[in-house]
Order: structure tokens, then sequence, then C-alpha cells
């Protein structure tokens, strides 16, 4: 299953998202484009090409963890529909659920 925890910065996606995997447990695991950026430019430029690098490995590890049948939490912006659809495609793509989880705080 993935679940995905969108919106705005300074949103409280990240604590919603907290307390989903608190609520789930173990089997559940949080990936997070804020993590990810900041894991490969430690001087974040914030520049389109960081972007899409940052998305590309976040597709790539919800993918890895689609194949593990993991429960997936995915928090992020995603303010394109184009990158939320992706992760849609991805739930299709290994049959899974996929929920999506609008904040708006």
């Amino acid at each position: 299953m993935i679940i995905l925890v969108y919106w705005l910065p300074g949103s409280w996606k990240s604590r919603a998202s907290e307390i989903i995997h608190k609520k789930l447990g173990s089997s559940s695991v949080i990936i997070q484009t804020d993590a990810i950026h900041k894991e490969l430019f430690p001087t974040p430029k914030y520049s389109l090409e960081e972007s899409e690098k940052t998305f590309t490995v976040l597709y790539q590890r919800v993918e890895k963890r689609a194949w593990n049948n993991s429960i997936i939490i995915v928090d992020g912006v995603f303010s394109k529909r184009s990158e939320r659809e992706r992760i849609y495609t991805i739930a299709e793509k290994h049959q899974i659920p996929c929920f999506g989880v609008l904040i708006t705080a």
C-alpha cells in the first residue's frame, strides 16, 4: 500500500506522516522528499535540476519498496499533478492500493 501525504510546505505533512507511521507500526516506512533532497544536496540551491533528481530518487525508492510489499508513506509537496500520478502509476503497476492524503492546515 502507498499513502501519499502531500500539499504546501509548512502544512504539517511530515507530522501527519509520522502519526500514520506510528499507527501502522514497523510494517510501514516513510519516504520524504525533504530528506532525500538534503541527502543529495547538503548545500541546496533548490533548483529545478535538484528537484528533478530528488524526485527521480524518490520514485526509485518507492518502486523498490513496492516490490517488498511494504506500506509506504510518501511525504512531499507534490505540487504538480504529474508528480502525484507517477506515484499512482507505481501503485497500479504493482497492483497495490494507493491513497492520497491532502493536508490543508
